[in-house]
């Protein structure tokens, strides 16, 4: 399983936390998907009031409880702040990189669970 995981019926996808050069920081953008529905925003997860106007419009887009939004987004939090072992143990890409290398970069990274 990824980084960011599958919650009953919603789906999280983050990207952009290797992004984040200061620990002060944690600025993502976070998608979460429900059956059709959607909601997707930038935030600072280290940042109450962002969280909470993330996890309040996203449980009135998916139409499920606050509370549920708020537990997922917690785990997603604590997944985000892990460190990505792959990512160290991987070449850093070089000051010639293509096109298919920024465009990999910049997808979202989802997970699923079956």
């Amino acid at each position: 399983m990824g980084r960011c995981p599958f919650h009953n019926d919603r789906r999280y996808c983050v990207r952009g936390p290797q992004k984040n050069l200061s620990p002060e920081f944690m600025k993502v953008n976070l998608l979460v998907s429900r059956q059709e529905e959607f909601h997707a925003g930038t935030l600072d997860l280290q940042t109450d009031r962002q969280r909470a106007a993330f996890i309040k419009r996203a449980a009135e887009e998916l139409h499920v409880k606050e509370e549920a939004i708020r537990k997922d987004v917690g785990r997603v939090f604590l997944n985000a702040c892990k460190p990505n072992r792959s990512a160290k143990r991987s070449n850093p890409p070089s000051p010639k990189s293509s096109s298919a290398t920024t465009s990999a970069s910049k997808r979202w990274r989802c997970s699923t669970r079956t």
